[in-house]
Protein backbone atom coordinates (compact mmCIF):
# COMPACT_ATOMS: atom_id res chain seq x y z
CA UNK A 1 0.00 0.00 0.00
CA UNK A 2 0.68 3.62 -0.69
CA UNK A 3 0.98 6.55 2.10
CA UNK A 4 1.96 9.60 2.80
CA UNK A 5 3.97 10.40 6.74
CA UNK A 6 1.53 12.21 8.34
CA UNK A 7 3.13 12.98 11.60
CA UNK A 8 6.50 11.69 13.50
CA UNK A 9 8.19 12.12 16.86
CA UNK A 10 12.32 11.75 16.39
CA UNK A 11 12.83 11.95 20.17
CA UNK A 12 10.26 8.73 20.26
CA UNK A 13 11.03 7.21 16.68
CA UNK A 14 7.83 6.94 15.50
CA UNK A 15 4.77 8.40 13.59
CA UNK A 16 2.03 7.46 11.62
CA UNK A 17 0.98 7.44 8.25
CA UNK A 18 -1.87 8.15 6.28
CA UNK A 19 -2.50 5.49 4.06
CA UNK A 20 -4.09 5.57 0.26
CA UNK A 21 -7.26 3.64 2.12
CA UNK A 22 -7.87 6.69 4.55
CA UNK A 23 -6.68 4.81 7.14
CA UNK A 24 -3.66 6.06 10.02
CA UNK A 25 -1.31 3.65 10.40
CA UNK A 26 1.24 3.34 12.99
CA UNK A 27 5.37 3.03 12.85
CA UNK A 28 8.37 2.63 14.03
CA UNK A 29 11.71 4.19 12.22
CA UNK A 30 13.09 0.67 12.59
CA UNK A 31 10.08 -0.60 10.29
CA UNK A 32 11.94 1.34 7.36
CA UNK A 33 14.40 -0.36 4.94
CA UNK A 34 17.62 1.02 4.82
CA UNK A 35 16.61 4.79 4.54
CA UNK A 36 18.43 7.18 6.37
CA UNK A 37 16.35 7.95 8.96
CA UNK A 38 17.08 11.71 9.45
CA UNK A 39 15.47 11.63 6.36
CA UNK A 40 12.23 10.62 7.59
CA UNK A 41 9.55 13.17 7.57
CA UNK A 42 6.24 14.72 7.20
CA UNK A 43 4.58 14.22 3.71
CA UNK A 44 7.48 11.61 2.74
CA UNK A 45 5.61 9.41 0.17
CA UNK A 46 6.11 5.79 1.21
CA UNK A 47 5.19 2.32 0.45
CA UNK A 48 4.38 -0.21 3.13
CA UNK A 49 2.76 -3.40 4.31
CA UNK A 50 -0.53 -3.04 6.37
CA UNK A 51 -1.24 -4.65 9.26
CA UNK A 52 -4.29 -4.97 11.57
CA UNK A 53 -3.39 -5.69 15.22
CA UNK A 54 -5.12 -5.61 18.53
CA UNK A 55 -4.33 -2.27 19.11
CA UNK A 56 -5.03 -0.62 15.75
CA UNK A 57 -3.35 -0.50 12.19
CA UNK A 58 0.92 -0.84 11.95
CA UNK A 59 2.54 -0.29 8.79
CA UNK A 60 5.68 -2.65 8.46
CA UNK A 61 8.62 -3.10 5.63
CA UNK A 62 7.85 0.71 4.81
CA UNK A 63 9.97 1.47 1.41
CA UNK A 64 10.42 5.19 0.86
CA UNK A 65 8.94 6.56 -2.93
CA UNK A 66 11.13 8.53 -5.11
CA UNK A 67 13.41 11.17 -3.33
CA UNK A 68 11.88 14.30 -2.72
CA UNK A 69 13.70 17.04 -1.07
CA UNK A 70 14.04 17.25 2.00
CA UNK A 71 13.03 20.89 4.11
CA UNK A 72 11.35 22.28 6.81
CA UNK A 73 8.19 24.55 7.58
CA UNK A 74 7.16 26.82 10.48
CA UNK A 75 5.00 25.99 13.07
CA UNK A 76 0.71 27.11 12.72
CA UNK A 77 1.02 29.58 15.48
CA UNK A 78 3.62 30.74 17.67
CA UNK A 79 5.03 28.71 20.12
CA UNK A 80 6.61 29.40 23.82
CA UNK A 81 8.47 26.92 26.18
CA UNK A 82 9.84 27.35 29.66
CA UNK A 83 12.72 25.03 28.69
CA UNK A 84 14.58 24.96 25.55
CA UNK A 85 13.01 22.32 23.29
CA UNK A 86 9.61 21.45 21.17
CA UNK A 87 7.94 18.05 21.22
CA UNK A 88 7.88 18.57 17.18
CA UNK A 89 10.02 20.81 16.24
CA UNK A 90 14.09 21.59 16.04
CA UNK A 91 15.85 24.84 17.00
CA UNK A 92 17.00 25.99 13.55
CA UNK A 93 18.24 29.68 14.87
CA UNK A 94 19.37 30.14 18.89
CA UNK A 95 19.62 34.19 18.81
CA UNK A 96 21.69 35.86 20.98
CA UNK A 97 18.41 38.28 22.33
CA UNK A 98 15.90 38.29 24.81
CA UNK A 99 13.04 39.82 24.37
CA UNK A 100 10.54 41.21 27.18
CA UNK A 101 6.64 42.49 27.59
CA UNK A 102 5.04 43.94 30.47
CA UNK A 103 1.46 45.02 31.45
CA UNK A 104 -0.46 45.49 34.04
CA UNK A 105 -2.30 41.91 32.97
CA UNK A 106 -0.04 38.95 32.83
CA UNK A 107 -1.84 37.49 29.99
CA UNK A 108 -1.18 41.10 27.79
CA UNK A 109 2.68 40.74 28.90
CA UNK A 110 2.84 37.46 26.88
CA UNK A 111 1.40 38.82 24.14
CA UNK A 112 3.56 41.96 24.22
CA UNK A 113 6.57 39.74 24.21
CA UNK A 114 5.32 37.89 21.39
CA UNK A 115 4.37 40.35 19.13
CA UNK A 116 7.85 42.15 19.80
CA UNK A 117 9.39 38.63 19.28
CA UNK A 118 7.91 38.36 15.84
CA UNK A 119 9.16 41.98 15.13
CA UNK A 120 12.65 40.57 14.96
CA UNK A 121 11.55 37.26 12.40
CA UNK A 122 11.30 35.04 15.56
CA UNK A 123 8.22 32.41 15.47
CA UNK A 124 9.04 31.08 19.11
CA UNK A 125 10.65 31.50 22.43
CA UNK A 126 12.78 29.00 24.92
CA UNK A 127 13.36 29.55 28.21
CA UNK A 128 10.45 31.77 28.84
CA UNK A 129 10.35 33.44 32.62
CA UNK A 130 7.74 35.54 34.49
CA UNK A 131 8.44 38.12 37.38
CA UNK A 132 6.69 41.21 38.80
CA UNK A 133 8.00 44.33 39.77
CA UNK A 134 6.06 47.37 41.60
CA UNK A 135 5.34 50.20 40.05
CA UNK A 136 3.88 53.93 40.92
CA UNK A 137 2.24 56.89 39.70
CA UNK A 138 0.21 60.18 40.78
CA UNK A 139 -3.13 58.90 42.11
CA UNK A 140 -6.09 60.18 39.95
CA UNK A 141 -6.93 62.83 43.06
CA UNK A 142 -3.33 64.36 42.62
CA UNK A 143 -2.64 63.78 46.38
CA UNK A 144 -0.25 60.62 47.20
CA UNK A 145 0.89 58.20 45.34
CA UNK A 146 -0.77 54.90 43.58
CA UNK A 147 0.78 51.72 43.10
CA UNK A 148 0.14 49.19 41.32
CA UNK A 149 1.91 45.59 39.37
CA UNK A 150 3.61 45.07 36.78
CA UNK A 151 3.52 42.01 35.18
CA UNK A 152 6.57 40.99 32.92
CA UNK A 153 7.82 38.15 30.57
CA UNK A 154 11.41 37.72 29.26
CA UNK A 155 12.41 34.97 26.72
CA UNK A 156 15.14 33.80 24.05
CA UNK A 157 14.08 34.66 20.63
CA UNK A 158 14.29 31.73 18.00
CA UNK A 159 13.35 30.12 14.85
CA UNK A 160 11.89 26.75 14.87
CA UNK A 161 11.08 23.83 11.99
CA UNK A 162 9.85 20.82 11.38
CA UNK A 163 10.86 18.15 8.35
CA UNK A 164 8.73 17.83 5.53
CA UNK A 165 9.42 17.42 1.86
CA UNK A 166 9.54 20.18 -0.17
CA UNK A 167 10.05 22.28 2.88
CA UNK A 168 12.11 25.38 3.04
CA UNK A 169 15.83 25.74 3.37
CA UNK A 170 17.11 26.19 6.75
CA UNK A 171 18.77 29.47 5.36
CA UNK A 172 15.55 30.64 5.36
CA UNK A 173 15.36 30.49 9.20
CA UNK A 174 18.33 32.32 9.95
CA UNK A 175 16.97 35.96 10.53
CA UNK A 176 16.74 36.88 14.12
CA UNK A 177 20.53 38.29 14.63
CA UNK A 178 20.38 40.31 11.66
CA UNK A 179 17.14 41.65 12.42
CA UNK A 180 17.26 42.33 16.27
CA UNK A 181 21.38 44.69 15.84
CA UNK A 182 19.79 46.74 12.87
CA UNK A 183 16.21 47.19 14.82
CA UNK A 184 18.17 47.53 18.39
CA UNK A 185 20.41 50.43 16.79
CA UNK A 186 17.42 52.13 15.72
CA UNK A 187 15.70 52.35 18.55
CA UNK A 188 18.80 53.31 20.90
CA UNK A 189 19.08 56.36 18.86
CA UNK A 190 15.37 56.98 19.09
CA UNK A 191 15.68 56.70 23.10
CA UNK A 192 18.80 59.25 22.76
CA UNK A 193 17.29 61.49 20.88
CA UNK A 194 14.17 61.43 23.40
CA UNK A 195 16.25 62.22 26.05
CA UNK A 196 18.39 65.18 24.23
CA UNK A 197 14.23 67.01 23.77
CA UNK A 198 13.31 66.50 27.61
CA UNK A 199 17.03 68.06 28.21
CA UNK A 200 15.99 71.12 26.19
CA UNK A 201 12.97 70.71 27.62
CA UNK A 202 14.19 71.25 31.38
CA UNK A 203 16.47 73.96 30.52
CA UNK A 204 13.40 75.89 28.67
CA UNK A 205 11.32 75.39 31.77
CA UNK A 206 14.40 76.05 34.22
CA UNK A 207 14.83 79.49 32.65
CA UNK A 208 10.94 80.46 32.20
CA UNK A 209 10.97 79.24 36.20
CA UNK A 210 14.01 81.43 37.00
CA UNK A 211 12.06 84.39 35.50
CA UNK A 212 9.02 83.97 37.17
CA UNK A 213 11.13 83.72 40.48
CA UNK A 214 12.68 86.65 39.87
CA UNK A 215 9.88 88.45 39.54
CA UNK A 216 8.35 87.15 43.08
CA UNK A 217 5.63 84.83 41.32
CA UNK A 218 7.20 81.92 43.29
CA UNK A 219 4.10 79.77 43.50
CA UNK A 220 3.78 80.19 39.73
CA UNK A 221 7.20 78.85 39.15
CA UNK A 222 6.71 76.18 41.70
CA UNK A 223 3.60 74.53 39.88
CA UNK A 224 5.77 75.07 36.49
CA UNK A 225 8.16 72.83 37.59
CA UNK A 226 5.55 70.15 39.36
CA UNK A 227 3.65 70.17 36.23
CA UNK A 228 6.17 69.60 33.85
CA UNK A 229 7.86 66.84 36.49
CA UNK A 230 4.79 65.00 36.10
CA UNK A 231 4.53 65.31 32.07
CA UNK A 232 7.99 64.89 30.70
CA UNK A 233 9.43 61.53 31.39
CA UNK A 234 11.88 60.43 28.51
CA UNK A 235 10.49 56.80 26.52
CA UNK A 236 13.51 54.55 26.87
CA UNK A 237 12.53 52.40 23.46
CA UNK A 238 14.67 49.50 23.28
CA UNK A 239 14.52 48.27 27.05
CA UNK A 240 12.63 45.35 25.60
CA UNK A 241 15.34 43.70 23.01
CA UNK A 242 18.69 42.93 24.99
CA UNK A 243 21.62 40.80 23.52
CA UNK A 244 22.90 38.32 25.58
Amino acid sequence: MRGIIKTHLDQKQYGFIKGDDGKDYFFRYSSFDDTDKSKICEKLLVDFDPKATPKGYVATKIQVVGKGAVGYTSPDKFLCSVTDKFRDFEILEFSKWMVMGSSRNPNEAKEDMINRAKMIGANALVKVEYFRSTGEETSDSGRGTHYFTIHSCRAIAVNIGKRVVNGSIIDDFICIDKRAAYLKSKLVTKTRRAKLYRLIFWIVILCVSLGLYVSNRVIFAVILIVIAYIFSHATNYDWWLVEI
